[in-house]
């Protein structure tokens, strides 16, 4: 039982805690009275109000609340910041039973994003190597066998273009078979391919595996199937950031053309650009009756009529070309014929037949990258030229 020094005490302590906004210092013996609430309101006894005596298990729990008293002040608690639960445990302030929201989880990564489509030439393991002939009757199983490697997953691959070189295709519907894969189609002919080059295309996306492809060519049902197949590759438009094993396929083939006035000229002095006369064209010459003719007043003949017309293709696609010489034919030109250098393989064109202007095919070649055509006049003779075509050779 306290005296009123110590109450006047208490008062004086919880204004000034009150004043100072901080929560008054709780002592033992409020800490008891609070303790004793709190039992018999869990406990629902009446007994203190109508004057009866607590049950036993009541009567133990008084003592409860100093054994808490003294544990708590011993470990030097005001009671500030935390809470005391029915079973005398306690809990953070921040805690989730307080009602507490937790942070809301990170939202998921975005799904990544697919590559735009791209084409890419796949070619095949011999590309660029010699034809393969098929020379066998229609129950033979040679086979002309290729392989292309490193074929995208189908799931990314949108087109696919078996493209081939092949050699004297004239039998339609019996010319024989392509193999992609173990499915079978028919293998292109047409009438105008006897005895020449054509590029071959099917369209076999559906066959298409990923990784190794093999095809083969097989022979039709005549008595005699005779065709030569050589670089070959297929063309696909892929979802993929860079295609395997090699650049992209670049713009489909287009017919390209360099005009004489388009070349690069050494011995520029042999040499008479006719600028007026019809479409234009050069020609390498040796006497001064030219001199009016040419239009850049740069011909001084040395009496050689020695010289180049250098024509230089980039960023040719690859595929089957006609290389075709556009030049002023005339009676004095080299009978010999006019030597036409390709990519450093040489051959020659008969520029003697007629007065006029002629398109000569110099050869058939597959092309790619940058291609360089040369008119090399170096014989004496006299050499034209007025434009250097490269077209692809459709089927």
């Amino acid at each position: 039982m306290s005296d009123g020094r110590e109450s006047a005490t208490l008062e004086r302590d919880g204004g000034n805690a009150m004043a100072e906004g901080r929560r008054p210092r709780v002592t033992p013996f409020e800490a008891g009275l609070g303790g004793l609430a709190l039992v018999l309101a869990l406990t629902g006894c009446e007994g203190s109000a109508s004057g009866g005596s607590l049950p036993e298990r009541d009567a133990a729990a008084i003592d409860a609340p100093s054994t808490l008293d003294a544990r708590t002040l011993d470990a030097g608690s005001e009671l500030d910041g935390a809470a005391t639960s029915a079973d005398g445990s306690t809990s953070d302030a921040s805690s989730p039973d307080d009602g507490a929201l937790s942070p809301p989880a990170p939202p998921p990564p975005p799904p990544p994003v697919s590559p735009p489509p791209i084409d890419c030439h796949l070619r095949s393991t011999t590309f660029g190597g010699a034809m393969l002939e098929l020379d066998v009757g229609p129950t033979s199983s040679e086979r002309l066998r290729f392989e292309v490697r490193d074929v995208p997953d189908r799931a990314v691959v949108s087109a696919a273009t078996l493209e081939y070189r092949i050699f004297d295709a004239d039998h339609p519907g019996m010319e024989g078979f392509i193999d992609v894969n173990g499915t079978r189609f028919d293998l292109p002919a047409d009438a105008a391919g006897d005895n020449v080059e054509t590029t071959g295309r099917v369209e076999v996306l559906g066959a298409l595996a990923a990784g190794t492809n093999s095809i083969a060519f097989g022979p039709g049902p005549l008595d005699r199937s005779f065709f030569r197949v050589g670089d070959l590759a297929l063309r696909v438009t892929a979802a993929v950031a860079a295609c395997p094993g090699g650049a992209p396929a670049g713009p489909p083939p287009t017919r390209r053309v360099m005009d004489y006035l388009e070349a690069t000229y050494e011995m520029r002095r042999n040499w008479v650009n006719r600028c007026r006369f019809a479409e234009g064209y050069m020609y390498t010459a040796r006497g001064s009756d030219h001199l009016t003719e040419d239009c850049d007043g740069l011909y001084d003949p040395d009496g050689s009529r020695a010289g180049r017309a250098v024509f230089v293709f980039e960023s040719v696609s690859p595929y089957l070309y006609d290389v075709v010489v556009r030049s002023r034919h005339a009676t004095n030109r080299n009978p010999a014929g006019a030597i036409v250098i390709v990519n450093g393989e040489e051959a020659r064109v008969d520029q003697t037949d007629g007065d006029a202007f002629e398109d000569d095919v110099w050869g058939r070649r597959m092309l790619e990258g940058t291609v360089t055509v040369v008119i090399d006049s170096r014989e004496g003779q006299s050499e034209s030229v007025s434009e250097i075509r490269l077209e692809p050779v459709t089927p």
